[in-house]
């Protein structure tokens, strides 16, 4: 009988009622410990994360703790399949239409669904000018890649590689070459390859 002990092991000091030392270097000990396996745990995440990278993915060793190898664009960058200034583009147009999604309250792209979740728009964006802005930015980045794709007569699929290899980071190696067209039409546009001249 008497008090239940609390769990904490033999090695945690302890006052005379049974709870873990309040003391300051009793707490600092047990916080360090705490915290080294928490590292550890980390490393051996990172670890898994990185062997599957290099296993299933077919990263490089050397690159694959590298952010970029975490997409299938940034990985292409990685390969030398695509420029710098293409990569940007890429972060850019993925980014505009992230916020002409939210402002527009267009609907998110298939994924699990939430039962609970409350459906309408949160309105979280009241200045209409900014609005107007971030509409008028996908419209003409938009107008940029119809452009190349009239250019190209019909031979290329620009809207469908970056949809599927950007937007959707889905790893379509047979449209490597029409994403390429289309974020170099996109780099144009947002005067990326400027900045690669100077």
């Amino acid at each position: 009988m008497g008090r239940r002990k609390i769990k904490g092991g033999n090695h945690k000091r302890r006052e005379p009622n049974g709870k873990l030392s309040r003391r300051i270097e009793d707490t600092a000990a047990r916080h360090l410990k705490e915290v080294d396996s928490l590292e550890q745990e980390e490393r051996a995440m990172l670890h898994a994360g990185v062997s599957a990278r290099i296993r299933v993915l077919g990263v490089a060793p050397e690159d694959s703790r590298d952010q970029f190898a975490g997409s299938f664009v940034g990985r292409l960058f990685l390969g030398g399949q695509i420029t710098r200034q293409q990569l940007e583009a890429a972060q850019i147009y993925f980014s505009e239409c992230a916020n002409h999604t939210r402002v527009t309250g267009a609907p998110k792209a298939p994924g699990a669904v939430d039962l609970n979740a409350t459906h309408g728009s949160s309105g979280d964006i009241e200045d209409v000018e900014q609005v107007r802005r971030i509409v008028d930015r996908y419209k003409s980045a938009r107008a940029a890649v119809t452009e190349k794709q009239i250019e190209c007569r019909g031979f290329a699929n620009l809207f469908g590689a970056l949809s599927v290899c950007v937007l959707m980071d889905k790893p379509a190696t047979n449209l490597i070459g029409d994403l390429r067209l289309g974020l170099g039409a996109l780099a144009r546009h947002y005067k990326l390859e400027r900045s690669k001249a100077a």
